[in-house]
């Protein structure tokens, strides 16, 4: 299985649970610092002609947590 770390772990549900939501957490935080830095390519004096190519990236990043859980 190629990507893949598998483990014995005895882990409780609730230990699951709280490094699941870390996890997704950091996912976020990395998510809104794209969305962040890429602000600027959806101002209305961007004349860029790349501007709806920016706009899915950016509506991609948006719906990634919710592609994930």
């Amino acid at each position: 299985m190629t990507g893949f770390i598998l483990c014995k772990c005895n882990l409780t549900s609730d230990e699951i649970h709280a490094q699941k939501d870390a996890a997704l957490s950091s996912i976020r935080a990395q998510r809104d610092a794209l969305l962040q830095k890429t602000d600027g390519t959806q101002a209305a004096d961007n004349p860029s002609s790349k501007k709806q190519l920016w706009a899915t990236y950016r509506q991609k990043l948006r719906d990634l947590p919710k592609t994930i859980v």
